[in-house]
């Protein structure tokens, strides 16, 4: 399952980072909220036994916190590995689905427990074994994703969309997804960023722009498989320029502002 397009906007690059260090605190929120809807892979770094090619979520380590699932749930060993920066392996798989012990897909809720403390930090509610729900109980996980409930919303067996909730059941953002294009909104649906990808003369070109919360455009870039490509331009909330720089292939031409 791809949660985005085919542009990488996670924003670590150092040029992109200088040009974008006023992301909004939405875009860091949405980062929180994609890390725990990732988590079930994360989790198996910490998994033991296998079952017939099923294997465990036991236990989750966020932030230095370990927790526990109850019920422990499994996934299908349709493993590829990836490598983090520091060398260290995880699993990822095609099959996302969530089976129980009888390897049937799961229908249901999980909880997951702190360790350390004992309280439910969040549940999780399944349908034929796809996350359609995420409940935050835990107080700092509900302030650090902005958000009490997250619903994951699927078609043909792949998210599409995440919608985010406060306590009062009003929307506080969400985001939407394809093969080609992912979309973040605030409240009220007012679109916080967009990044899609076409082909252009032969070559798939991306995308990205960010809006700020009074609708004004805040950032803008463009790349292809050679890197960014002519303006990236950062704007403050009445529309007037910051930061302007232009690229070609990757290589900053001119620092324009």
């Amino acid at each position: 399952m791809n949660l985005t397009s085919d542009l990488d906007f996670s924003l670590t690059k150092k040029r992109l980072n200088m040009m974008s260090k006023r992301s909004s605190a939405f875009m860091k929120r949405t980062r929180a909220s994609l890390l725990l809807i990732l988590t079930f892979s994360i989790g198996l770094m910490f998994c033991t036994n296998s079952m017939d090619g099923f294997h465990p979520i036991e236990e989750i380590m966020m932030n230095g916190v370990v927790y526990k699932s109850e019920p422990v749930l499994y996934v299908h060993s349709d493993t590829k590995w990836g490598e983090t920066k520091n060398g260290s392996k995880y699993r990822t798989y095609e099959n996302r689905r969530i089976y129980s012990v009888d390897k049937n897909a799961f229908t249901g809720e999980r909880a997951f427990y702190n360790e350390r403390t004992g309280n439910v930090a969040w549940i999780d509610t399944f349908e034929r074994g796809l996350n359609t729900k995420t409940v935050f109980v835990d107080e700092t996980l509900i302030t650090n994703n902005g958000a009490f409930e997250l619903h994951h919303i699927y078609k043909n067996d792949e998210q599409i969309e995440m919608v985010a909730y406060n306590k009062d059941k009003a929307v506080v953002y969400k985001w939407e997804t394809s093969d080609s294009m992912t979309r973040h909104y605030g409240p009220n649906e007012q679109l916080t960023l967009d990044s899609h990808s076409e082909i252009i003369d032969g070559k798939r070109v991306h995308s990205l722009r960010e809006w700020h919360p009074n609708g004004q455009l805040k950032f803008e870039m463009t790349s292809d498989s050679l890197g960014y490509q002519g303006f990236m331009t950062l704007y403050d909330e009445q529309g007037d320029v910051l930061q302007q720089e232009r690229y070609k292939d990757g290589e900053l031409i001119e620092k324009i502002k």
